[in-house]
């Protein structure tokens, strides 16, 4: 089936996820515009559903309109609070549209929205920090995050102890990854 035949099924259905998974194929198909409108349909049938505007965000994306990406960013995690990917979505978009002091407090949001946030906060906080070049700035985010109970994520452990190492907290790292039950055994 064409999109546009799968697109009017979706609506005749009101089957938001299908018209979820169109807008991408607009935009593989460089037709933002189709996929700003798909996105319009996806709102008209679930008002409150916070992945319209994820998919919105992405289309402006590809308009190169990046306060209607920030704007979009911001209404979906005042529909979903508790996704915490659009927090760090929203970070590094604001990033990528150099504004650090706004990516920074989008952190600061995250970091206060719950306790499970904190750690992803610090850690991209420290990303941000030693992507732009401050090490000391960056150490100081991931040296918080190391001496929070992070044990039970050895993933998160290893990503520590890597950007630890990256900025040069050699010791640091060590002993980041040495808390890692796979890596204490070497």
């Amino acid at each position: 089936k064409s999109i546009q035949e799968l697109r009017k099924m979706a609506l005749d259905e009101k089957d938001n996820l299908l018209l979820g998974r169109l807008v991408p194929a607009y935009l593989q198909m460089n037709q933002p515009n189709d996929a700003l409108a798909v996105c319009d349909q996806m709102q008209a049938i679930q008002p409150r559903d916070a992945r319209s505007f994820l998919l919105r965000a992405e289309a402006y994306k590809q308009q190169n309109k990046p306060d209607q990406v920030i704007q979009a960013l911001y209404k979906a995690i005042d529909l979903q609070p508790g996704d915490f990917d659009t927090y760090l979505a929203l970070a590094r978009a604001q990033d990528a549209f150099n504004r650090p002091i706004a990516a920074m407090e989008v952190l600061d949001r995250l970091e206060k929205a719950s306790a499970s946030g904190r750690p992803l906060a610090l850690y991209e906080r420290g990303s941000l920090f030693a992507s732009w070049g401050l090490r000391p700035q960056a150490a100081e985010s991931l040296e918080k995050l190391s001496q929070q109970d992070v044990s039970a994520n050895p993933q998160l452990q290893f990503a520590i102890g890597r950007k630890l190492a990256q900025i040069g907290r050699k010791d640091n790292a060590r002993a980041m990854l040495g808390k890692i039950p796979e890596y204490n055994q070497l």
